[in-house]
C-alpha cells in the first residue's frame, strides 16, 4: 500500500512590540506588533506535484559529539530515522529525488553551532546551496534552519550524487532534530 501523507501543516511567525523610553524609563510611543506571520499561499497535500509531498524523512534528537560528523542521505533515507536504511518510519522504500521543506532545529541545550553542508564533493546535496558542494550554513545553539520550495521541481536530488547532507558539531556536542518533506517523483 504508498504512503500518503496527511495534515501537512507549514506555518512561520515573527512578531515584537517596540516602545521609546524616555530617560526615567517611561514610555513615550507604543507601536503595535510588527512582523509576519507566513503559511504557503497554496497549502500541501499529497502527491508529487507543485505544493505537494508524498514522502517525510525525520530523525529525532540526535547527538553529534564535538568535532563529529552525520551524513544524512537525502534521497535513500540512510542514517534518518525509519524501520531500516532506506525506508521511511511506515517501512515504505524512500526515493525521493525531490525535497520540498527541511527544517533543523539545533536544540537551545547544545554546546555548540550546528554546521549543515559542506559535503565538497560531487556527493554533496548541493540544490538549496546554489550548487556549491562546499556551501555551509551555521545554525546556533536554540537556532533553525528552514527551507521550503513548493515548486516542481522543488530541491533536486541525485540517485548517485549530489544525495548527502552533511551535519557537524562545532565548538561542542550538538543535539538536534531535522524533518523533511520530499516526492517520489
Amino acid at each position: 500500500m504508498p504512503t500518503a501523507l496527511e495534515a501537512i501543516e507549514l506555518a512561520l511567525t515573527v512578531r515584537a512590540r517596540m516602545k521609546n523610553a524616555l530617560a526615567d524609563g517611561q514610555a513615550i510611543a507604543e507601536i503595535n506588533a510588527v512582523g509576519f506571520g507566513w503559511t504557503p499561499a497554496t497549502p500541501l497535500t499529497s502527491g508529487t506535484a507543485a505544493d505537494q509531498a508524498d514522502r517525510i524523512l525525520f530523525k529525532a534528537d540526535e547527538t553529534i559529539a564535538g568535532a563529529g560528523t552525520l551524513t544524512l542521505n537525502m534521497r535513500t533515507g540512510a542514517n534518518w530515522d525509519g524501520q531500516d536504511a532506506d525506508e521511511d518510519l511506515l517501512g515504505t522504500t524512500l526515493d525521493v529525488p525531490e525535497i520540498v521543506a527541511l527544517m533543523v532545529d539545533n536544540d537551545a541545550s547544545s554546546a555548540g553551532e550546528l554546521v549543515i553542508g559542506g559535503e565538497g564533493t560531487a556527493n554533496a546535496w548541493d540544490s538549496p546551496f546554489g550548487g556549491d558542494a562546499s556551501a555551509v550554513i551555521s545554525v546556533k545553539p536554540g537556532g533553525v534552519l528552514f527551507l521550503y520550495a513548493p515548486t516542481n521541481p522543488a530541491y533536486l536530488v541525485g540517485a548517485a550524487d549530489t544525495n548527502l547532507l552533511l551535519l557537524s558539531a562545532v565548538g561542542g556536542d550538538v543535539t538536534f532534530r531535522a524533518i523533511a518533506l520530499g516526492r517520489s517523483a
